[in-house]
């Protein structure tokens, strides 16, 4: 991997924290909108800090990615500004892909198969989490297909108020397709409209050629 002109640590470990997971990725594996995928464990209600109390009231999903966008919003800026546009979009994206590509083998080793119908489980729009966060519906749905639209995505509003929807792709749309290939080889990810530029939805059509 690419190491950073100033300094020793590689682009995901630097990056490690700072992106914005991807949306569907984390939420489909159960954790929360606003914590890395897997999720974290706070001390016990005896033992917690204040700081570990939840707040009263408690943010909306909305309120949490905003403000997670926002910091990463600034970072990115600044580095935009120090090093350039694209070598900002191609470590951004090159870490999505990278880290979803790790998700999806960990989700394969946690179900135990890595067949169509566990992929297409892994998106099912009943997930509580992902209806949290996008409005999704399936359109096709056979032994080979698997094709669904988000009309509605919690990221995509952030970014576009920041005008930096190109941020907002490569931080949370463009590390799709390593997810899917890692999955498996045989399932394809064919996709050629997002929310996040500009389209009325994102189409997901995933192909399995097992």
């Amino acid at each position: 991997m690419d190491d950073l002109p100033h300094g020793q640590m590689d682009r995901r470990a630097f990056l490690h924290g700072i992106v914005p997971a991807c949306a569907m990725t984390c939420s489909a594996v159960g954790a929360p909108v606003h914590l890395p995928c897997g999720g974290s464990t706070l001390p016990s209600p005896q033992t917690r800090h204040r700081w570990d109390v939840p707040a009263d009231p408690a943010p909306t999903p909305r309120q949490l990615e905003v403000a997670r966008i926002r910091r990463f919003l600034q970072f990115s800026e600044y580095l935009s500004q120090r090093m350039g546009r694209e070598w900002l979009l191609g470590m951004v994206g090159d870490f999505q892909s990278a880290s979803n590509a790790d998700q999806a083998k960990a989700a394969v080793a946690r179900i135990g198969s890595d067949d169509f119908d566990a992929f297409k489980a892994f998106y099912d729009p009943r997930i509580p989490a992902l209806a949290r966060i996008v409005t999704m519906e399936v359109v096709e749905s056979t032994e080979t297909v698997y094709e669904w639209r988000i009309t509605e995505c919690i990221n995509v509003e952030p970014f576009q108020r920041a005008n930096a929807t190109d941020i907002g792709y490569a931080s949370t749309c463009h590390g799709d397709y390593a997810f899917a290939e890692s999955f498996s080889p045989n399932i394809k990810l064919t996709r050629d409209k997002t929310l996040m530029q500009g389209d009325a939805y994102c189409n997901h059509r995933y192909t399995w050629n097992g």
